[in-house]
């Protein structure tokens, strides 16, 4: 199924705009895969620190090993076209662009941005969620590859990612199902098709 096995089943992962403060999203997403026995291998980047959580920082994305599945993006709207283009040149098969700041917002320089990533994405043959995305959580990998509150002791079930849907996620963590968590902006028809896909 192509590049979407890295962007849900990704054997390693890359944190682009690391940070170790909790209070803002980047620093929350580090927390949250670092609470977590995900079994693959996680890179940090980021300019501003040399270890973050454990974790020695890279520069930049292309500083980074190649083999790299995954890239979460949490850098300013900015700067997301050109990580993204250095991500499809280091051969990174998927990218979760979490950054706001794109068609959401009014003027057209948001939409121009957003477009940019589209482009770039096609290009390289990028599995793109984003911008302006939450995430997802794969209980199978122990994987929580989100800034939201993250679910524990759950065993079934699916749900979409957008915060709307974090009262559906706490049900199930209650009834102690396993979520797989899909990121909003995949069809309920792929993520079910790459449910009963052979993942072993």
């Amino acid at each position: 199924m192509g590049n979407l096995q890295a962007l849900l089943w990704p054997k390693s992962i890359a944190l682009v705009g690391a940070s170790p403060d909790k209070k803002i999203i980047r620093g929350r997403l580090v927390e949250a895969i670092g609470q977590h026995p995900y079994s693959g291998t996680v890179y940090a980047v980021s300019r501003s620190h040399r270890k973050i959580n454990g974790l020695a920082c890279f520069r930049s994305v292309d500083d980074l090993p190649a083999g790299v599945d995954l890239a979460i993006i949490t850098i300013p709207a900015e700067f997301v076209p050109s990580a993204l283009e250095a991500c499809g040149e280091r051969g990174i098969g998927a990218a979760i662009v979490i950054s706001s700041g794109f068609a959401e917002e009014e003027g057209a320089q948001g939409f121009d941005r957003q477009q940019k990533l589209a482009d770039i994405a096609e290009r390289h043959g990028i599995a793109l969620i984003g911008p302006n995305a939450e995430g997802f959580l794969n209980t199978r990998l122990n994987l929580a590859a989100t800034f939201s509150p993250t679910v524990s002791d759950v065993e079934g079930g699916l749900a979409p990612s957008e915060p709307r849907h974090r009262r559906y996620r706490g049900h199930l963590a209650k009834r102690r199902n396993r979520v797989f968590l899909f990121p909003s902006g995949i069809s309920k028809s792929i993520a079910l098709q790459f449910c009963r896909h052979d993942r072993k």
